[in-house]
């Protein structure tokens, strides 16, 4: 058997690839939004697919606030938690419709 150490490199991508159409559309949103029109925009995919990628470059090429709620699979899902999130993110944490029951 062979002792030599190992190494590993872990390197930051810093472009997507593949995905200009749906930058496009995020970006299409965004515009629209700064000419008064509201937006919601619903990110999914399996994992590792580049959906938390997609959003930071977005981040990075526009100068607008967004909020981000995310859905753990790995946890007992809390009714309404990715909303509760973005309320919460957007400083709208005790809105009556998030408080009132389930």
């Amino acid at each position: 058997m062979d002792d030599k150490p190992c190494a590993i490199t872990i390197v930051c991508v810093d472009c997507l690839l593949e995905r200009e159409t749906e930058l496009q559309a995020l970006i299409a949103t965004v515009e629209a939004v700064r000419s008064g029109r509201g937006a919601v925009v619903l990110v999914a995919g399996g994992a590792g697919i580049g959906k938390t990628s997609l959003l930071r470059v977005m981040r990075d090429l526009v100068s607008l606030p967004f909020y981000v709620g995310r859905c753990e699979p790995l946890s007992v899902p809390e009714p309404l938690g990715p909303l509760r999130e973005l309320a919460a993110g957007a400083g709208a944490a005790e809105m009556p419709e998030l408080a009132a029951g389930d």
